[in-house]
């Protein structure tokens, strides 16, 4: 494909899958950075995620796990912003779409205190990441209600979702106890919204710039 039809392509993808198409990249390249720079010690099973962006943890790697976790909050308000064209005729499913992109806002928003006020201070940084983990949890337990009758629902994606919400529900009800659990709970919702924008992109949703 040349490169004049890959950036037309990607002009007519839908508001939600140009962001996720930025998020994941960046979240992950910035974490592998500030992994590298933690040092070998380091072990998803024995470290949290915000142990990343703890000075005191990790002096030469805090910084680039922070803004990744800042870049990605900031993002993921356009991202559920563009949820809205999964609108349909019935009443109940748009509310709780709308629910879905409020509390969306609210883990987003979560996301970007909890770096700003990282591990070094507390409680901020525990206050402002119970408010993602539990604001991603609903909207995890919620999405499949206004998308399962939109005919352009991709179904099989709500295993995915489930998932997500599983692992998401243990480590909210176990304080956070097991990094591992963390760990899951990031990578399935990053693989839930991933594809959900490729649904998205493949049933034609309206696209973010107009030709």
């Amino acid at each position: 494909m040349k490169f004049k039809e890959m950036i037309k392509q990607y002009k007519s993808w839908p508001l939600s899958a140009h962001t996720i198409t930025i998020i994941i990249p960046v979240f992950t390249i910035l974490t592998l950075i500030s992994i590298i720079l933690f040092g070998p010690t380091f072990s998803f099973i024995e470290h949290h995620m915000s142990t990343l962006g703890t000075q005191r943890w990790n002096p030469n790697g805090f910084f680039f796990f922070d803004i990744a976790c800042i870049i990605t909050g900031i993002l993921l308000f356009p991202f559920f912003y563009g949820t809205k064209d999964w609108t349909t005729e019935n009443r109940i499913s748009n509310i709780f779409l709308y629910i879905f992109i409020v509390i969306g806002f609210v883990a987003s928003f979560g996301i970007i205190m909890q770096a700003i006020f990282r591990g070094d201070f507390q409680p901020w940084h525990w206050i402002y990441s119970a408010v993602h983990w539990i604001a991603n949890f609903f909207f995890l337990a919620i999405a499949p209600i206004p998308l399962w009758r939109h005919k352009k629902y991709y179904r099989s994606i709500t295993i995915i979702c489930v998932i997500a919400t599983i692992f998401n529900f243990i480590y909210v009800i176990t304080a956070g106890v097991y990094p591992w659990i963390e760990w899951i709970t990031a990578a399935t919702s990053f693989a839930f919204g991933a594809l959900l924008a490729r649904n998205m992109v493949k049933e034609d949703f309206p696209s973010t710039f107009k030709s």
